[in-house]
């Protein structure tokens, strides 16, 4: 704002400088005619101020060339912020309302039954997250109605769900991942499951089942 107020201070000065250097060129053209003693006054008093002004211009650029950038004030920057933001919003919900159209035509609705089936093998449970076990629903799929239709057997069952999923995930084998629960957990499934459950919560799963991440 400071800066470009001393521009339209330049921009007068500089007009003012043109009118009376103008002037000045008739007064000497005048002076020259008639040897008009006062217009030899008014020509050395025109001198003068056009010295003096051009001096004020001059100091004016300068002032304004060497001025350091000045920062936003607070107002400016919110308002940059509030109008970026809307921008911002603006496209990651037309991104997810496209992310949304494009899931449900690539992925129609699975109607197979919701039901969690018998366990019979410690693989058992990564065929049921992953695939379907007797032709039903694959749990991962499941939707919110189908837990609460099952939600303490698949409360109890999530823990060794997860744990696959992620060790899977992080480019290990599913037989090699049944593997390594079957060295580390002995007992039924659904208590393998809660003792997996356990050692999670109290981050001491074996190193063969926890992912080590890059430092």
């Amino acid at each position: 704002m400071q800066t470009q107020q001393q521009v339209r201070t330049n921009e007068e000065i500089l007009t003012r400088i043109i009118a009376q250097h103008n002037q000045l060129q008739q007064l000497i053209a005048q002076e020259g005619r008639t040897r008009d003693s006062s217009a030899a006054a008014l020509r050395c008093w025109l001198e003068t101020w056009l010295g003096a002004e051009l001096t004020k211009l001059n100091g004016n650029i300068c002032r304004i060339a060497v001025q350091p950038p000045r920062m936003a004030t607070p107002d400016q920057v919110d308002g940059n912020l509030f109008r970026n933001g809307l921008t911002v919003e603006r496209t990651r919900r037309n991104g997810q309302t496209s992310l949304r159209h494009r899931r449900a035509v690539a992925t129609p609705a699975d109607s197979r039954p919701a039901k969690l089936a018998k366990y019979r093998t410690v693989g058992s449970p990564w065929e049921e997250w992953m695939h379907d076990i007797g032709g039903n629903k694959a749990a991962k799929n499941f939707t919110a109605e189908d837990i609460r239709a099952c939600k303490s057997t698949y409360s109890r069952r999530k823990p060794l769900w997860t744990l696959m999923a992620t060790l899977v995930n992080a480019q290990k084998a599913p037989a090699w991942v049944i593997t390594k629960i079957e060295e580390h957990y002995k007992g039924t499934i659904l208590n393998i499951a809660a003792a997996i459950k356990q050692d999670t919560i109290m981050n001491s799963l074996h190193e063969d089942l926890c992912i080590v991440r890059a430092q």
